[in-house]
């Protein structure tokens, strides 16, 4: 074999391995793009699920009375304030259970010592008994002491396995009064948390694959073209061996330096047009991920961030003074929902979300609690910031002569703006808009004492 075929045959070998070593290389990045993305989608997927059983239990606990309560027991079982808790509980119970299983049960249950706690009202078809006991859970525990959890391990017990979410029901003192509890099918969560990470998983064994075929039909092909331009440059060597011998070299070297322009263009023409596909493939991944993250804290009901958004967005202030937190609460929201039921009860939600999409930018309000919503701004002047909390009142009498409720939306705000005299972290800003909501609700409350009966 003459050594221009020799050196031919190396570079066929060589171009080969090249192309391999490189599809290889994508298909490794691509699967194990594919598994961290996976990983992040189920966590995610995770987070939603937890902060939205969570919200439906604070929401829950937000619509009880803590007053009543507070000395209920099992023989008032016929007093109509204990129907309107069982009814509460109930209509809850229908209006969110749907038919995908998300919510297996609601109830109230207390903590009658330290680390034991029994069943109360149970508006389920088949309901646990007043005083029956509980099994203690992180959550459950962690509830008892006035802070809304979801158990990161499931529980069987005689109704089925289930992951559950608890809230407290807090009176005035913010003493734990009872609690809500809701359960939900641990077939349901975690088929919730999976459904969306199969698409990215399929994604990602697509692309792999498509990879890996890739690689080889553009092998398959880059080999036979060489081989032809082998057999091509082999003829005419031999023809210019015949009639040419004297200037053989010359000739061969030039053939070899047409053979390696024209196999490195085809070459890179190929890994190319494979690299635009892999990349437009992991930019639908990515799209997908980032779109799944967004709806994991946005809240259903008003299309505002939603509580995981705003712990989210806690993280990433830092205490100067442009920063003001603004504190708003629906004046009579457990009124309208008792005398109107829970659809104009939304409506106000929605209503209130509404008016202060008006004047903010959505990306700063977040729904806290059932009637409970925060803006947070960070990069606006305090005069600016005045000019708009000012002029939410007329923007909520705008928004009550223009929609058609039954009822007028009333809703108490609290402001306040970063001190560096007094204001030590973030918790301290939003304590003082806080208590001036608070200190504003009941100036309309007294100023408005039938406001309750005219709902």
């Amino acid at each position: 074999m003459s050594e221009s075929n020799k050196t031919k045959k190396s570079r066929i070998r060589t171009s080969t391995l090249i192309v391999l070593v490189i599809t290889s290389f994508i298909v490794i990045t691509t699967a194990t793009m594919g598994s961290v993305l996976t990983v992040q989608s189920v966590r995610s997927m995770k987070r939603m699920v937890e902060n939205k059983t969570i919200e439906m239990a604070t929401t829950a606990a937000s619509l009880l009375d803590a007053q009543s309560l507070k000395d209920m027991k099992a023989t008032d079982v016929d007093t109509p304030e204990y129907q309107a808790v069982h009814d509460i509980l109930n209509s809850f119970k229908i209006s969110n259970e749907g038919t995908s299983g998300e919510l297996a049960f609601i109830y109230l249950c207390k903590e009658i010592a330290p680390d034991s706690f029994i069943f109360t009202i149970d508006p389920s078809e088949d309901p646990a008994e007043w005083g029956e006991v509980l099994e203690w859970t992180r959550a459950l525990d962690s509830a008892s002491k006035g802070i809304p959890s979801f158990d990161q391990e499931p529980y069987t017990d005689r109704w089925g396995t289930f992951y559950s979410a608890y809230a407290p029901v807090l009176d005035e003192h913010n003493d734990v009064v009872m609690i809500v509890g809701i359960d939900v099918w641990a077939s349901w969560y975690k088929e919730s948390i999976w459904s969306n990470s199969r698409s990215i998983i399929i994604i990602s064994a697509v692309a792999t694959a498509t990879g890996i075929l890739l690689g080889v039909l553009i092998t398959i092909r880059l080999r036979r073209k060489l081989n032809s331009l082998s057999n091509e440059f082999s003829n005419l060597e031999n023809d210019v061996h015949n009639l040419l011998s004297e200037i053989k070299e010359p000739m061969e070297n030039d053939i070899v330096n047409s053979q390696d322009t024209n196999g490195d263009v085809y070459t890179k023409d190929q890994l190319i047009q494979l690299r635009n596909q892999i990349q437009n493939t992991q930019k639908e991944i990515k799209e997908f991920i980032i779109y799944t993250k967004k709806q994991a804290y946005i809240d259903a009901l008003s299309r505002i961030g939603n509580r995981a958004a705003y712990h989210e967005r806690l993280k990433q202030i830092t205490l100067d003074s442009q920063l003001a937190v603004i504190v708003f609460d629906i004046n009579g929201l457990k009124c309208i929902n008792d005398i109107y039921g829970h659809e104009y009860g939304d409506k106000a939600i929605i209503g209130a979300a509404s008016i202060c999409k008006s004047i903010f930018d959505v990306d700063n309000i977040y729904r806290i609690g059932g009637d409970e919503f925060v803006v947070v701004l960070t990069d606006k002047p305090k005069e600016e910031v005045l000019k708009l909390y000012d002029s939410f009142g007329q923007t909520a009498i705008a928004y009550n002569q223009k929609e058609a409720l039954p009822f007028d939306l009333y809703i108490s705000r609290g402001i306040a703006f970063f001190d560096r005299k007094v204001d030590r972290t973030y918790t301290d800003v939003f304590n003082r808009a806080d208590e001036e909501m608070y200190k504003r609700k009941k100036e309309f409350h007294k100023n408005n004492p039938n406001f309750n009966k005219r709902h």
